[in-house]
């Protein structure tokens, strides 16, 4: 579609808002994720679970990853009564905040961290979840014939000061949880999880690790991992600390993502791209404010990761109008530049989304079916995953495609 044609549509979806049958068509489309974070998609109702049961365990405080003051944890959980209490203690919905986002993980992650039960448990949970959305490959999140990939951080699921560096149990035990839980899930539903290993950006004596980690279980399929990536924000830390880890990555052909241009500016976009050589870049939408920058990365053949309802929730997608100006949103820039680009939900349990809602974003935003079609064939083609199971996974999405849209398959 031409940038006016594509303009048009922006103009007419803005004002009539999408299809009555949007959200059935996004549901029923076998749906690829390469960008969700495991602890930023778990179970609530089992947090709450495991709150109630570790109360004395928890925390009095813990230090805010954004301001560095002290926040209070234990007796925030105590004083919810309900599930209900403790969701709005959980998620952030429509507050624009990183800081508020991360807060959320600073509240519900120490009632997790070394229960290797309860990281076994979540991970077993996520496939189900991703299973009821129909999403048939994540690389962040997991399914069997139907594969995906789950992305976390193994050190940050351990018991142990986190923010200085101290563990108490060995990463590996946290990779080995998450796998049973993945593989659990993956008989169950028929689906096929893959995993992302996340270095952590103020952690950089963690990446030698994760790349340890990542070479030794890259191979262990089901539910093997495919890839690493750096995340948990890029304002003051110094992603050249974590370069040493990627050289290595790269020469043992290890497949890297790294998040960049979600709240740094567009020079972290251009070091992922052209200095850590990560074939995929989450979020990236700094990019979107230098032409110049987003043509060079799509001449790389760059793949962006983009989570629309998470760039809204953070700050990271700015804009001043009241409400969300969707046909505005740098998605449009990434696709009229030729980018490859994929629609992903992030942390669908701290934003109250879904992968079904992130494609319904993308149609009131003023994308048509076949373009929405395009971006899930993008996502399978920028997977990490195994090359055969990739390939049945097209065929579900071409005769899904066949069956609602037959002009869609050609697109």
């Amino acid at each position: 579609m031409a940038p006016d044609e594509r303009q048009a549509v922006r103009a007419g979806y803005a004002t009539h808002g999408e299809r009555p049958d949007d959200k059935t068509w996004a549901h029923l489309l076998p749906k690829v994720e390469l960008h969700v974070h495991l602890d930023g998609a778990f179970d609530p109702a089992l947090l709450f679970e495991l709150a109630k049961k570790r109360l004395g365990e928890l925390p009095e405080n813990t230090e805010s990853a954004v301001t560095g003051k002290a926040m209070a944890v234990r007796d925030k959980v105590a004083s919810c009564e309900k599930l209900e209490d403790f969701e709005k203690l959980i998620t952030c919905k429509g507050q624009r905040s990183l800081k508020a986002m991360l807060d959320c993980f600073n509240i519900f992650l120490p009632c997790v961290r070394g229960d290797l039960n309860a990281v076994e448990e979540m991970s077993y949970r996520f496939c189900c979840r991703q299973a009821k959305e129909n999403v048939v490959y994540t690389e962040e999140f997991p399914r069997e014939v139907w594969p995906g990939l789950v992305r976390y951080s193994p050190h940050l699921l351990l018991d142990g000061e986190y923010f200085s560096g101290e563990t108490r149990l060995d990463p590996e035990a946290a990779v080995a949880a998450v796998t049973r839980g993945l593989r659990r899930g993956c008989r169950e539903h028929g689906i096929v999880v893959n995993q992302i290993l996340c270095c952590i950006s103020f952690q950089p004596s963690w990446s030698t690790a994760i790349v340890d980690l990542a070479l030794k279980h890259r191979d262990a399929f089901p539910c093997a991992v495919v890839g690493i990536d750096v995340a948990a924000g890029e304002v003051g830390d110094d992603p050249a600390q974590h370069a040493p880890a990627f050289q290595r990555a790269n020469e043992l052909g290890i497949k890297a993502t790294l998040h960049a241009g979600e709240m740094g500016g567009p020079e972290n976009v251009r070091h992922a791209v052209f200095d850590f050589r990560a074939a995929r870049v989450g979020h990236g939408y700094a990019a979107a404010d230098q032409p110049e920058l987003l043509k060079a990365c799509v001449a790389e053949g760059a793949h962006f990761e983009v989570c629309p309802t998470s760039s809204q929730e953070t700050g990271a997608w700015h804009y001043t109008d009241d409400k969300p100006p969707w046909p505005k949103h740098p998605l449009h820039a990434m696709l009229e530049a030729g980018a490859s680009v994929s629609i992903n939900s992030d942390d669908p349990s701290v934003f109250v989304t879904d992968l079904t809602e992130e494609f319904c974003v993308c149609l009131r935003a003023g994308l048509t079916r076949q373009e929405a079609l395009q971006l899930n064939r993008n996502a399978l083609q920028a997977a990490f995953g195994d090359r055969k199971e990739l390939q049945e996974v097209r065929r579900l999405i071409d005769a899904y495609a066949m069956q609602m849209d037959p002009v869609s398959v050609s697109a």
